[in-house]
């Protein structure tokens, strides 16, 4: 297979494929992709691809990782940029992600399957939940589909599998470079795209990508905060008192008994007894 064949199949199955952004993702509707693959496999290229199609077509992007280049919009050259995405954005669930393009590099490392019980993920399930609500779709990449929280993973609606061709039998024979070509394995995980959940139907898309056009448009060095990723979340929370007893229903009082005459008049022979005595 020429390099050539690869990229006139680059252009079909990557702009007219399964996941073709502009045409999945119109405005007002939600989509959850789950991107992984090992250390190097080009995940975070595959989702600044994603990025910058959407950015292309009039989306806002919030990302972990900056990302700007140029595209042709309209036959002209324009340049793209994100915005950039705060995790306290995130647990705050700010207002301003509304109708937001989310993209969340090493998911993982925040919203790790070994914190599930912990403020920080029990927010991010609810978030990833009214993501419909909210008109938010999420691009996040892991190396482990299941190092990821299970409420996260149970919201994703595709699944893309990752590596780079370099350590393909294909890549070796056509000489291809470490970073230079992207192969993939799409599933619909959901039934989202298709209607027919993967589990069901037990289709998939494969589909390759020239890497070394978005080199520029994100810092492939760049790394997370695993300090501020592992830093304690706690709230802070109004307390509500429901009362089960009701107006008329407290305990009775028992109100205690007076002492009598003869009672007095023993107290008061006994300390007079105890003066004489002194």
């Amino acid at each position: 297979m020429s390099i050539k064949s690869q990229q006139s199949r680059t252009k079909y199955a990557i702009n007219d494929g399964m996941f073709a952004q502009p045409r999945i993702i119109p405005q007002g509707t939600s989509l959850v992709t789950a991107i992984t693959g090992w250390r190097g496999a080009l995940k975070t290229l595959l989702m600044t691809y994603l990025c910058v199609m959407d950015m292309k077509h009039g989306h806002k992007v919030k990302s972990t990782e900056f990302i700007k280049g140029p595209v042709k919009r309209n036959g002209k050259l324009v340049v793209v940029q994100s915005e950039l995405l705060t995790f306290d954005s995130i647990l705050a669930m700010d207002e301003d992600l509304r109708g937001c393009i989310i993209a969340i590099d090493e998911v993982n490392l925040w919203f790790s399957a070994m914190r599930t019980m912990t403020n920080q993920n029990q927010i991010m399930s609810k978030f990833t939940q009214m993501i419909r609500h909210r008109q938010v779709s999420l691009y996040y990449t892991s190396q482990r589909f299941h190092s990821i929280d299970p409420s996260i993973r149970w919201q994703t609606d595709l699944h893309i599998a990752c590596r780079d061709m370099f350590h393909s039998p294909a890549g070796k024979e056509l000489g291809i470079g470490r970073g230079e070509w992207l192969q993939y394995v799409a599933i619909d995980k959901s039934g989202y795209l298709t209607g027919i959940p993967y589990e069901i139907s037990g289709d998939f898309t494969t589909g390759i990508l020239e890497a070394r056009p978005l080199w520029h448009y994100y810092n492939t060095e760049g790394s997370i905060n695993v300090w501020e990723a592992m830093a304690k979340v706690e709230f802070k929370r109004p307390t509500k008192v429901i009362d089960l007893m009701g107006e008329d229903q407290g305990a009775e009082e028992v109100p205690m008994p007076s002492p009598g005459e003869d009672d007095v008049q023993r107290m008061l022979r006994a300390q007079d007894r105890l003066r004489e005595g002194g």
